[in-house]
């Protein structure tokens, strides 16, 4: 008598306990759950073991717990594990912009990829991108749940190594291209519908997006320090092909006659509790287990950092798995022995069943469940699939196929790689709407108290004439009106503050000291021919000319005239002023500093270069004046002259690369805050100036700044009512014309009106 035909129903509730407790304890006891998922399984599991153990005697449980965990769990998180890590060690780096367009792009490559590096492999390679792409969001969630759906889920489905329940009917005997010849007119429709739905959607909330947002975009889209697309971590693209060729060679070295025994027709191997372990086996597990350890010894720490790879997502999928895995063994014996008058008997039954429960519990078990129901009903069609669970209707294969491939996407909890995309996407800050839900997480995480302010077009404008006026002298910062609000609310509530100023300029915390090593990359080629292709690029809009430009010149040509806001060249001053400028150019007043420093690497000249500028000339500046103008001290601990000592030690490899920045300061702050804040991209106080000057209303306010009486005392108004006019056509000239426009509210207030402007109402 079967296995099956003795054990009673009530024998499924701990599988039905397992999948219930993955489905809802996350809802209900979140933080419980994290650090009791491996208990959970193990519970549900004993909870079938020792009855079990007690009914069939410890030889039969023994066998059965061999068959599952040996046959199927092993080789399943084997699998899992090696794509995991290997794509976990390729960083796609680079600035990309979140448009809708270029998120169709991300998700189509990822679809195009699933099946052929696993849906794991592929939503590791992606989804890190994908979010970085879409800080600027308000609204993110619905790009992850399309990212689920179509390169965690649909594009897996046209090989075993694409998705983990296919990968487990292929261990039953499917064809490895099988899949490939039935399923793809269902991937086709199925992801030029997704794709359609998405785009409709994403628009949708661009739409909703509030306009900071959207500047956000802007701003990252015209960004002048835009880093170029580029893959790190290339050797573990050949270690996916190692994997790769594991999996196949467990279905090729079966029908090769040099390792089948004649005498039994199986592959030559041994026997655990009555489990073949064949050479295809330990071929497929060593090969993975190769390629995983392989990619964590060749693979750099940085770029597994850059990926912020963490054991976390995997080790839940194994925790998770055993116990389920262990206690579907009852469910599937039952199955073998009944699964034939279920009344499933048509294609379109097998679907809505695979598929309606891969949407609610694991779409792996599911699949095994409904294949060992359809092998149990036999048959003799044309085509038919031979299988170890009995000979399957290919008809009724392709429907418990895409039913579980597809539909395992509808919940997180669906398919293995959903748990994967849900945690790195929720510690990447999916559910963050900006920088103010950061720093009310950051604060909830320390058990700190967060005060925020939002800071709206009308009083940002209101609030200039009140901020100059504190300044003394000029100032053409942006960003110190946020401060000005920052230091008002904190003054509110204490006395001091602590204020990170310095820490860029010491540890490497600019974008632009990653400039040198990019540019590294052309060290080979004539300045001349950058220079050319620099300005041919210019021209016909083409992205990258101001990244050739900058290949072309050296640090004392352009770095200072970009970082500091010093917008007019010698010949445009000649134009703008009345009277003409003999003031020295950024150049020369640098160049004395440069030559104290110029046996050292670019990096560490630009970071002594701002110490003497920069730092003194704005930064400080503005900090002292925005914190007195509300009485509150404001100190720096980073400029400590230990502090600076320590920094001067430190290799500047170790404190910027190619594609991240104070790496040294941001791993001594893991012992303090979690591994995504310390890692998370440096953003300041953006303004949306280059926006705001092409409306209408700033445009109009500006122009009549430009056009005054004051403006006509220093400056040609003709060459300023220009540089308006070309920034709203779309060139970008916000910085030159804030400048100017910082000049004359200040000039105003001191030598025209002489009055002390009023405060901005509050908001």
């Amino acid at each position: 008598m079967e296995l099956g035909q003795t054990l009673p129903i009530w024998s499924i509730i701990p599988f039905a306990g397992m999948l219930l407790s993955i489905a809802i304890f996350p809802l209900v006891r979140a933080e419980w759950w994290e650090k009791h998922q491996l208990l959970v399984a193990l519970a549900w599991a004993l909870l079938f073991l020792v009855p079990f153990v007690f009914a069939y005697g410890a030889e039969v449980t023994a066998e059965q717990l061999a068959e599952v965990v040996i046959g199927d769990y092993v080789p399943f998180i084997v699998l899992l594990l090696g794509l995991y890590v290997v794509a976990g060690g390729i960083h796609v780096g680079g600035t990309i912009a979140g448009t809708t367009r270029n998120n169709v792009i991300m998700l189509l490559i990822g679809t195009l990829l699933a099946s052929w590096v696993g849906t794991t492999g592929a939503a590791m390679l992606l989804i890190r991108p994908l979010l970085r792409a879409n800080l600027w969001r308000k609204y993110r969630a619905h790009i992850v749940v399309f990212f689920i759906f179509l390169v965690a889920n649909a594009g897996g489905c046209l090989t075993p190594l694409g998705d983990p329940p296919l990968f487990l009917g292929y261990l039953r005997g499917v064809p490895f291209f099988w899949t490939l010849q039935h399923i793809w007119p269902l991937l086709l429709v199925n992801t030029v519908l997704l794709i359609g739905l998405f785009v409709v959607v994403d628009r949708y909330f661009t739409r909703r997006e509030p306009r900071e947002s959207r500047e956000k975009l802007e701003l990252l889209s015209r960004a002048d320090d835009r880093v170029p697309i580029h893959l790190q971590g290339w050797n573990n693209l050949f270690l996916l092909l190692l994997v790769i060729a594991g999996v196949i060679l467990n279905g090729l070295i079966p029908q090769l006659e040099a390792f089948v025994d004649a005498e039994t027709g199986m592959t030559f191997g041994f026997s655990v509790f009555g489990v073949h372990i064949g050479v295809e086996y330990v071929v497929q597990i060593a090969l993975i287990l190769l390629a995983a350890a392989l990619s964590w010894v060749t693979t750099s720490k940085d770029d597994r950092s850059r990926n912020n790879f963490e054991w976390a997502p995997i080790a839940e999928v194994a925790k998770l798995f055993i116990g389920i895995f262990i206690t579907m063994i009852p469910a599937l014996a039952i199955l073998r022995a009944y699964g034939g008058s279920l009344g499933l008997d048509s294609p379109l039954g097998f679907f809505w069943a695979t598929g309606a429960l891969s949407s609610f519990l694991d779409n792996s078990p599911t699949y095994v469940v409904f294949l060992t129901t359809a092998g149990a009903l036999g048959t003799d069609a044309a085509g038919a699939v031979a299988t170890t669970v009995g000979s399957v209707d290919p008809t009724i294969l392709l429907a418990i196929s895409a039913g579980a491939v597809f539909m395992g996407a509808v919940t997180y909890i669906g398919n293995a790689p959903n748990f994967m995309v849900k945690n790195i996407a929720e510690g990447a800050g999916v559910k963050m709407r900006d920088e103010i839900s950061w720093a009310h997480e950051l604060a909830d995480e320390l058990h700190i108290a967060n005060t925020n302010k939002y800071i709206g077009e009308d009083e940002y404008w209101e609030s200039l004439p009140r901020v100059q006026w504190h300044m003394d002298e000029p100032s053409a910062d942006p960003s110190a009106v946020a401060l000005y609000f920052v230091d008002q609310i904190a003054a509110t509530q204490v006395k001091a503050v602590l204020s990170g100023e310095g820490a860029d300029e010491f540890f490497g915390g600019y974008r632009i000291y990653q400039t040198p090593f990019s540019n590294a990359k052309l060290s080979w080629a004539p300045k001349g021919l950058l220079r050319g292709a620099s300005g041919v690029m210019r021209k016909l809009g083409i992205r990258g000319a101001n990244y050739l430009e900058r290949a072309s010149e050296t640090p004392e040509d352009w770095y200072y005239t970009n970082a500091n806001g010093v917008a007019f060249t010698v010949e445009e001053r000649a134009q703008l002023l009345r009277g003409g400028c003999n003031a020295p150019t950024p150049q020369q007043l640098t160049a004395p500093v440069y030559a104290e420093v110029k046996d050292l690497d670019e990096t560490t000249r630009m970071q002594y270069v701002d110490l003497y500028f920069w730092l003194v000339g704005d930064i400080l500046l503005k900090t002292d004046k925005m914190s007195m103008a509300h009485s509150l001290e404001s100190r720096v601990p980073f400029l400590d002259r230990r502090v600076f000592d320590v920094s001067a030690t430190i290799p500047t490899p170790l404190k910027a690369n190619e594609t991240q920045t104070k790496l040294t300061l941001r791993e001594a702050s893991e012992r303090a805050i979690p591994k995504d804040w310390a890692q998370k991209e440096k953003l300041g106080f953006p303004v949306p100036v280059v926006n705001w000057l092409r409306q209408d209303r700033y445009y109009n306010q500006v122009k009549e700044w430009f056009t005054g009486d004051i403006a006509r005392e220093f400056f040609n108004t003709d060459e300023l009512v220009r540089l308006l006019d070309e920034h709203k056509a779309g060139a970008d000239r916000s910085r030159k014309i804030w400048i100017v426009y910082m000049f004359l509210m200040w000039y105003k207030i001191y030598f025209v009106d002489k009055t002390v402007p009023e405060k901005p109402q509050a908001r």
